[in-house]
């Protein structure tokens, strides 16, 4: 089956990005025209992890095996493309995302949106804060689908019984349905 809105639940410290990053770079290696839209609950957090996908990327082996160059002019860490058309883009939530989207039309896989801990922890009580996150991802980050098809992976631990991944996966905010894979403590 084929999966378009994906929530992942796991614990703290369980390597979810790290996994996150290398499926993200095996995607390129397939689909080397895709487009991604990498985010977390702040631009720093985000950026960093793009950084780390660019310097998976940039390996010589990497190169060597998949033929994939990121361009010379792609010198920012959250926003870089590569000599196949393809491209990543990396925004913390609440932020706005404009003249961006992940995934392309058709019908092989072409890129994704990923949230990878979307909300912050210490922000996550405050029901102001819940709403305003949820209201971002209705208004502005689901709206970055270049396709309908274009999937949307969210993944984090839980915070509060009322977070954004919660919601997803009740399907109280967005009218597709999420497939929810809860991994549990070791």
């Amino acid at each position: 089956p084929t999966y378009h809105r994906v929530a992942i639940r796991c614990p703290p410290r369980y390597g979810k990005t790290e996994l996150l990053l290398l499926t993200i770079a095996w995607a390129y290696a397939k689909y080397p025209s895709s487009k991604t839209l990498y985010t977390s609950y702040n631009f720093q957090l985000a950026s960093k992890q793009t950084k780390h996908l660019k310097r998976i990327m940039t390996l010589t082996e990497y190169k060597s095996l998949f033929g994939l160059e990121i361009l010379n002019d792609s010198r920012s860490s959250f926003d870089f493309q590569f000599n196949t058309g393809g491209e990543v883009y990396g925004a913390g939530a609440g932020g706005t995302i404009v003249g961006t989207g992940a995934g392309k039309f058709g019908d092989e896989f072409g890129g994704l949106i990923v949230m990878d801990d979307p909300e912050k922890p210490n922000e996550i009580f405050s029901e102001k804060y819940r709403l305003s996150s949820k209201e971002w991802f209705q208004n502005t980050l689901a709206t970055r689908t270049n396709d309908i098809k274009t999937p949307i992976v969210a993944i984090g631990h839980e915070l509060h019984e009322d977070d954004l991944i919660k919601s997803l996966m009740n399907g109280e905010i967005d009218s597709n349905k999420w497939t929810a894979i809860i991994l549990p403590a070791l």
